[in-house]
């Protein structure tokens, strides 16, 4: 799985890093506007990420306004294939969350603080890992 985690926070980076790790591939970027640019290369270097891990509240380009690009660039070159998304903030008002679900077209939306197992769900909903049982040990190394 090839993801790309989109946080202003370098602890919160770190800590989704640690989660998807296991998984496979993961890049890192700190705005939103890094986000475009990273998934503009994966396109141009047919290297698509699986999923996208998003904050909301970044500077230069939030989370919504990325989001909204990313799937405009999916409609234009991609003809609907879309990257799965998971919007992860601390906003939990229902205007955030309906915004990023519907108008940006987010798979999921997970609030901070989360525990790991919370977003190895969606994950596993959502077909991107095995919806089998993980070793407790695993989730047990990840702060």
């Amino acid at each position: 799985m090839r993801t790309l985690i989109v946080e202003d926070s370098r602890s919160m980076r770190e800590h989704l890093q640690e989660i998807v790790a296991p998984y496979g591939h993961v890049v890192q970027v700190a705005d939103g506007r890094q986000a475009v640019s990273a998934f503009v290369r994966s396109l141009e270097d047919k290297k698509l990420f699986d999923l996208i891990l998003m904050d909301i509240e970044m500077p230069v380009l939030d989370g919504h306004q990325a989001l909204s690009m990313i799937r405009r660039l999916e409609e234009q070159r991609l003809g609907g294939i879309r990257t799965k998304v998971v919007m992860v903030s601390s906003l939990t008002d229902y205007e955030n969350i309906l915004k990023a679900q519907f108008e940006e077209r987010a798979d999921a939306y997970l609030t901070k603080p989360f525990e790991p197992e919370m977003l190895l769900e969606i994950l596993r909903n959502h077909g991107l890992i095995d919806k089998g049982s993980f070793p407790q040990d695993d989730i047990e190394s990840v702060p």
